[in-house]
């Protein structure tokens, strides 16, 4: 007996990506892109002859989700059919009175965990997937811990939205219906298709027991790596998992030292060459902080950085965090023209703060710059 199952998790379907890029076109491309990502997992479970797609939690924000966007899910969904669709809600997609859930009219191939207790449902004849689905936003209750499955002549799936408890969580992440691996296995269960995590993570890695396939697509700038659908195919006495890399975006960071930089163009072309494997086929969101004392003929203008990098990356996010190649602290105290000019300066760069006048600020910071070159006799300034 051969079953096949196409496994996916944490696509977050209208998330708003409020620290993706910085204005709604890019988005909405990313928005659109999470879209696609459920289109390219139900094709490859098409391809592959899969049985089932299994979603382990967060498909979508509740939050967040528009109408149009449930439409899009039945849609895609009915369009599947004779594909089963097994869906365990998570924290994000909690199954409520009111949730798109319970509300909408699903169609006859989807199956939604509603009860945050462990129930079974048969695959074929010697195979049943048991779940459990979020009641609320909260759910930390373990479900795991004290569960036996007291037939055990068949293998038994685990489908769930929950914490491996082996797993260091980052500062924004919660325990959500936790476990551990003894626990699941002394529970029952031959596998265990989880969500949650947004990196893939295969345990153990040479004969996979808990998996975590990671979100389809990156939604920060600290998930860079590890996103994937999981191809789960039953042989009759064990599992073969695999992992697929259907992603269409990158989110990276980097930290650039402008210390040996004399003029901008050095830091775009550095920028230039970064990721350029990776990018290739893909849009790319980049984070990059520029650190170091540059050289005073350095103009660190992010803009015209920007610009010069937009046919390179769908979007890329530049913070300044060089340090000045003036100590103007020291300087604005000296009893010469040049402490003068260094406390005016000052006086008009914290009046353009305190106004959110950014052209105001941007001059300012500019003719302090070059103001200093010019005092210390660096050469003929162009303003």
């Amino acid at each position: 007996m051969s079953y096949r199952i196409v496994h996916l998790a944490d696509l977050h379907l209208d998330i708003p990506f409020s620290g993706l890029g910085r204005g709604s076109q890019v988005s909405n491309a990313r928005r659109e892109g999470l879209r696609q990502a459920l289109k390219h997992a139900i094709n490859l479970a098409k391809e592959s002859e899969a049985n089932a797609v299994t979603i382990g939690g967060d498909l979508y924000e509740a939050d967040h989700i528009s109408q149009d966007t449930i439409s899009f899910l039945r849609q895609q969904f009915e369009n599947a059919s004779p594909l089963r669709i097994f869906i365990a809600p998570g924290n994000h997609d909690p199954y409520t009175r009111s949730s798109p859930y319970a509300i909408t009219d699903w169609p006859s191939n989807v199956t939604i965990f509603r009860e945050p207790e462990l129930k079974p449902i048969e695959l074929e004849t010697g195979l049943t997937l048991w779940g459990a689905g979020h009641d609320k936003a909260d759910f930390t209750t373990p479900l795991v811990s004290k569960f036996r499955i007291h037939d055990d002549r068949s293998p038994a799936l685990l489908l769930l939205h929950g914490t491996d408890q082996s797993i260091t969580l980052g500062k924004d992440k919660h325990a959500f219906c936790p476990f551990s691996e003894e626990e699941v296995r002394k529970a029952g269960f031959s596998l265990a298709l989880l969500g949650h995590i947004h990196h893939r993570k295969l345990q153990p890695l040479g004969k996979p027991f808990l998996c975590y396939p990671g979100s389809p697509e990156p939604l920060g700038f600290d998930e860079e790596d590890g996103h994937s659908i999981l191809l789960a195919e039953w042989l009759g006495e064990a599992w073969k998992i695999e992992a697929r890399d259907i992603s269409r975006w990158l989110c990276k960071t980097k930290q650039i030292d402008t210390t040996d930089f004399s003029s901008r163009d050095s830091v775009i072309e550095l920028i230039h060459t970064l990721w350029k494997d990776e990018r290739n086929g893909k849009h790319c969101l980049a984070r990059i902080e520029l650190m170091g004392q540059p050289a005073a003929s350095l103009e660190l203008d992010l803009a015209a950085i920007q610009t010069a990098l937009a046919s390179d990356f769908t979007d890329i996010y530049l913070v300044d965090l060089t340090t000045p190649p003036y100590d103007v602290e020291t300087l604005k105290h000296d009893t010469t023209v040049l402490g003068v000019f260094v406390r005016r300066m000052l006086s008009e760069i914290e009046t353009a703060n305190r106004t959110n006048d950014q052209n105001k600020l941007h001059i300012a910071e500019r003719a302090l710059r070059y103001g200093l070159m010019a005092l210390e006799q660096k050469g003929a300034i162009n303003l």
